[in-house]
């Protein structure tokens, strides 16, 4: 699921628990997202726990789509293995990161 997707989902889901007057601290909300995130996503999710302040809505909102375009920049990266030195056409590509 895209993040801008994810988010709005989790924001749509704060907002019915305000409508029935159980108002989601704005803190629990940010952890509700980073515990929502994939595997691919630990190196943002340790760098927001790691700040000092804490980190607005929409600067992790800012974050998530920066660092979810790096992803895709690197969504498929290629490793030629050379199986048969001596025959160079026998070389087979391996996706090593796919999403």
């Amino acid at each position: 699921m895209p993040v801008t997707d994810f988010l709005h989902s989790v924001k749509a889901r704060a907002d019915e628990l305000a409508i029935l007057g159980t108002q989601m601290d704005k803190e629990d909300l940010i952890e509700k997202i980073l515990d929502g995130l994939g595997d691919e996503y630990n190196e943002l999710f340790h760098a927001v726990q790691a700040r000092d302040t804490s980190i607005t809505f929409d600067e992790l909102h800012k974050k998530l789509l920066s660092f979810e375009a790096s992803l895709s920049a690197k969504s498929e990266i290629c490793i030629h293995i050379l199986v048969n030195p001596t025959n160079m056409t026998n070389i087979i590509n391996i996706n090593c990161w796919q999403n």
